[in-house]
């Protein structure tokens, strides 16, 4: 289930802290698609260049093949990193080929903090912070959808 499906499903069940199954938390790729359309402006300027010109620059079109391999590389990556909250754990998968995996008690979750940029903000992203009782390091992840009120649903799971 997805997270937004579950926020809304938490949200209209009064009284209920938790949704029904696991939740999934994955970074969007909303910012991905200017990129795409960057590729395709390039692409057309230098047909349309090229063909009304009579110089062959076709040549050029390795620019925006470059572009959206990388773009499609980036997608792939965001696409194989979630936070999936299932019960009393929480597990944060990352990697296509080579899988990385940490699991964590969600008893232990004692801080969740959201940072965003003024652009962030604009487009209603973050990166969130989850900071653990007994361990050193922090689980963050980048380009989180509603930041805060995944926090939120992240302390309140963390608290049943």
């Amino acid at each position: 289930m997805l997270y937004n499906a579950a926020l809304s499903q938490r949200v209209s069940q009064s009284g209920s802290s938790q949704p029904i199954g696991p939740v999934s938390i994955t970074p969007s790729a909303k910012l991905l698609k200017p990129f795409y359309w960057a590729a395709a402006i390039i692409a057309g300027l230098i047909f349309f260049y090229s063909n009304n010109h009579g110089a062959n620059l076709y040549w050029l079109l390795v620019l925006p093949a470059i572009l959206v391999v990388w773009t499609l590389a980036r997608q792939l990556r965001l696409r194989y990193t979630k936070l999936i909250i299932a019960g009393d754990k929480l597990k944060y998968e990352t990697g296509m080929m080579s899988r990385s995996v940490r699991a964590m008690d969600l008893a232990k979750v004692q801080d969740v903090v959201v940072d965003q940029t003024f652009m962030d903000r604009i487009l209603s992203l973050g990166t969130i912070s989850i900071q653990t009782a007994g361990e050193t390091s922090r689980l963050t992840m980048s380009g989180v959808e509603n930041p805060q009120q995944v926090a939120e649903f992240i302390l309140a799971s963390a608290r049943k």
